[in-house]
């Protein structure tokens, strides 16, 4: 978002209670929905990883896949969605020149850490289980 800022008007944040990508980013909320739903002695942590965004045959195409996308689904395309074409297209040269700065040869790759600088982490939980745990092995 900060890519586009002076270019789309601001909009209000989302409401952190909200369904999304960054919905489990403040512990305080996972250790309230899994107490509501039964879990006990819950504990949560950090994990770490690149997470790839986009993908193609060239840094170009890769890119253009990461800008898409970004238009296409998320809170730049809600911000963008009503505004005129010449805005649209500032925004994604913005978003492009951004995503060109991000490492990454076939997937533009982002740390885990969320807008919030709270870190992501994958919880695991099942009806057998009565603690929920971050997954070590980003495979499961």
């Amino acid at each position: 978002m900060g890519a586009i800022k002076g270019i789309a008007p601001r909009r209000r944040p989302p409401d952190p209670e909200a369904p999304g990508p960054f919905s489990f980013g403040d512990r305080g909320r996972v250790a309230r929905i899994l107490t509501a739903a039964g879990f006990t002695d819950i504990a949560t942590a950090p994990f770490d990883a690149s997470i790839p965004f986009g993908e193609g045959a060239t840094r170009d195409a890769t890119i253009d896949d990461a800008v898409k996308m970004t238009l296409e689904v998320g809170p730049l395309s809600r911000v963008l969605a009503d505004q005129p074409d010449d805005i649209r297209a500032r925004a994604s040269a913005a978003v492009r020149a951004a995503f060109a700065g991000r490492p990454g040869e076939r997937s533009v790759m982002f740390d885990s850490v969320d807008r919030h600088g709270a870190q992501s982490g994958k919880l695991i939980a099942g009806p057998d289980r009565n603690r929920a745990s971050r997954c070590r092995d980003a495979g499961t």
